[in-house]
C-alpha cells in the first residue's frame, strides 16, 4: 500500500495503492497501522536515491521502506476472514464531536 522514503526530501511522498479512498490520509493511516503483519508486510530495500537526499547513508545510495496493507488472499497464505471496518453509530459520533468542541479540539 505505501512506499515511503522515495527521492529527495523535496520529492519525498507516499504512493498509495488501495481499493478504499487512497486520497484520504486518515483512512490510509488506519489501514497501514491495522492491516499489517510487520514480518510479512514491511520490506526494506537498498538502492539509488536522489542526490539531494541528505539523510542517505552514502551519496546517492540509501534505503527505502514499503508497507503492503492490502487485503490478503488465501493464495497468499491468509486463511482467516478479513475483518470488516468498524463503523461508529451516529449517537456516539455526535457525543464525541460535542466533547471535542467543548474541549476545543
Amino acid at each position: 500500500m505505501l512506499l515511503v522514503g522515495c527521492g529527495s526530501p523535496a520529492q519525498r511522498h507516499s504512493q498509495v495503492r488501495q481499493s478504499a479512498r487512497p486520497l484520504n490520509a486518515e483512512n490510509s493511516t488506519l489501514r497501514a497501522a491495522n492491516n499489517i503483519d510487520p514480518e510479512r508486510d514491511i520490506q526494506f530495500t537498498l538502492g539509488p536515491v536522489d542526490s539531494l537526499d541528505h539523510a542517505s547513508r552514502l551519496p546517492n545510495y540509501s534505503s527505502k521502506m514499503g508497507i503492503d496493507a492490502t487485503r490478503k488472499w488465501k493464495a497468499e497464505g491468509f486463511e482467516r476472514p478479513w475483518p470488516a471496518l468498524i463503523e461508529v453509530d451516529r449517537e456516539t459520533k455526535a457525543r464525541v464531536d460535542a466533547l471535542r468542541a467543548k474541549l476545543g479540539l
